[in-house]
């Protein structure tokens, strides 16, 4: 399948295991660079070197959506990756 997503940037919550991790995964295979986070760490570092196999362009952040100043971490440093785009 072919959305023409190559080169955007996309963020998922949850990825660290099921749906999230399974949307990453195919957005990594359309060629965006994908941020995630999940709230267990351990399982996020996981779940990022199974979708770094995929693509190398993946930032995780553990991170817990109900933390408004957490969520706001998370996306600023997928904006601050995406911006310096050489570190993806």
């Amino acid at each position: 399948m072919n959305l023409e997503l190559r080169g955007k940037v996309a963020v998922v919550t949850g990825a660290s295991r099921g749906i999230g991790k399974a949307i990453a995964h195919s957005l990594l295979n359309e060629g965006c660079a994908v941020a995630v986070c999940g709230r267990n760490a351990e399982r996020l570092d996981g779940a990022v070197g199974d979708l770094s196999k995929v693509g190398p362009r993946v930032l995780g952040v553990p991170t817990d959506v109900t933390d408004e100043v957490a969520v706001g971490k998370f996306i600023g440093a997928a904006m601050r990756r995406s911006a310096a785009s050489t570190s993806w």
